[in-house]
């Protein structure tokens, strides 16, 4: 018997994309738990998959938790994720919640003392913390002797029409303020990696964002390039765009002796030591961003099991809504403006 089997019911909110993966993945590694997805969205979503893989489906979330689920992933969009986490705490202790934490840095504190004063265990959605790139280029960057950090850039772009095929991209999350849309939000893997790989953010610097190129509600950012000022002195810039047609994932260290640069969307990573010439070091599973997902999904199903409560994860998930909120008063105010790290 499978031991994860012993964790049923298994409840995941929001049949968007997120969702979907959340509960194929915990499928897998539970294969004979009930699992149900709630659907709330009256749009067209392809389900074929999630019917296929003996995942129930249910339009009344009250009623799924009434039947005291063992786990539940909040996947709705993040202006809801506050909202359906005081319905989920009352029933349900283990939780993880999609990236973002929340829409704003005031609800994700919220969201941190409702878990707290629940006794929840809560995981947060960043699957590329789980990602063997990521996790590979930290290796290297701690066993190749490159000498100190002096600077960083982190950059994704991609089109939003070609985010999520089956659906208008006018009516996606990203392109809508109300469901926390937007390139910050919705790309806040790179402010959260700056934390994993480099330090902890004390500043913003400077910030620009654009509103146009995509077809949005024309309220969210479609760009966005912002400086950071790192424990220790060093600079990071991240740009994210959701106007460029040609998809890329480029994160790039660089050293007083050499420099990494990982390719995320290929899984590799180049190195430069000491002048010599730009050599693959590493090159992923082409299966990573599937591996990802399971082993997120492993380590929260570990967590439910063991009942460990560790506030790390969430702690660190409201750090990154204040540093979205801080970019975009930066972009207002025109001046570098400090980041508060009580919480992180």
């Amino acid at each position: 018997m499978n031991p994860f089997d012993e964790i049923s019911p298994i409840l995941v909110i929001g049949s968007g994309s997120a969702g979907r993966r959340h509960a194929l993945a915990l499928r897998e590694l539970a294969p004979n738990s009930k699992i149900t997805l709630i659907k709330r969205s009256p749009g067209l979503q392809p389900l074929e998959e999630i019917n296929k893989s003996n995942i129930g489906i249910s339009h009344v979330l009250e009623e799924s938790l009434d039947e005291k689920p063992m786990a539940v992933v909040i996947a709705s969009p993040a202006t809801k994720h506050l909202e359906d986490a005081r319905l989920v705490f009352s029933h349900c202790k283990n939780v993880l919640i999609e990236k973002p934490l929340a829409h704003s840095a005031n609800t994700a504190d919220q969201i941190v003392n409702l878990a707290v004063r629940h006794g929840a265990s809560v995981m947060v959605g960043y699957h590329l913390r789980f990602s063997e790139t990521q996790i590979q280029l930290l290796k290297l960057k701690e066993s190749l002797d490159l000498g100190s950090v002096v600077s960083a850039q982190f950059g994704y772009g991609q089109h939003l029409s070609l985010w999520r095929p089956f659906i208008d991209p006018k009516n996606s999350v990203t392109a809508r303020s109300d469901l926390g849309g937007g390139v910050l939000l919705e790309l806040s893997h790179e402010i959260d990696a700056v934390d994993f790989l480099i330090g902890k953010i004390e500043s913003v610097e400077s910030s620009e964002l654009g509103f146009h190129g995509a077809p949005t509600d024309g309220l969210v950012e479609t760009t966005a390039d912002f400086r950071l000022k790192v424990a220790g002195g060093i600079e990071v810039t991240i740009h994210l765009d959701m106007t460029d047609p040609n998809p890329w994932r480029i994160w790039r260290i660089n050293f007083d002796k050499g420099m990494l640069e990982a390719d995320i969307l290929k899984g590799q990573i180049f190195a430069t030591l000491d002048g010599s010439p730009r050599k693959l070091v590493y090159q992923s599973n082409l299966a990573e961003r599937r591996t990802a997902a399971l082993d997120q999904g492993h380590a929260f199903l570990s967590n439910v099991q063991s009942r460990s409560i560790d506030l790390h994860s969430l702690r660190q998930s409201a750090f990154v809504s204040e540093v979205i909120e801080i970019v975009h008063r930066t972009f207002l105010l025109g001046y570098p403006i400090p980041v508060d790290n009580r919480n992180s």
